[in-house]
């Protein structure tokens, strides 16, 4: 796999998805995680987004509990190589991961 593309339908949580990106894609393109499924990566944001939003975009993370809930995705919201460029939808509410000749490129989307 040399792409993977995650999003959150909600772009004000850009930063969240970006350093759950940073996070896996190491892992997920350089062979560190054989054979991971988009259910995998669904799960892992699913336990671990709040974990990032609280340590990379909140401000007050008491007022921000409620959010535990809200920031979930679907197998539908993970997309890899060749997937991502019949995706449309670009909203800047993702984070593409790239393959690059010097390490791996982020981009938001």
């Amino acid at each position: 796999m040399d792409r993977l593309f995650v999003r959150f339908t909600d772009n004000d949580f850009c930063t969240t998805v970006r350093a759950f990106v940073e996070a896996i894609a190491p892992n997920v393109l350089l062979g560190g995680w054989t054979d991971v499924s988009k259910k995998d990566i669904v799960r892992l944001f699913n336990e671990h987004a709040f974990a990032l939003y609280a340590l990379y975009q909140c401000h007050n993370v008491n007022a921000a509990q409620n959010l535990r809930a809200y920031l979930k995705i679907e197998a539908t919201d993970v997309f890899f190589d060749d997937e991502i460029d019949t995706f449309t939808n670009l909203n800047g509410d993702g984070c593409l991961a790239v393959v690059e000749h010097d390490g791996i490129g982020y981009y938001m989307m």
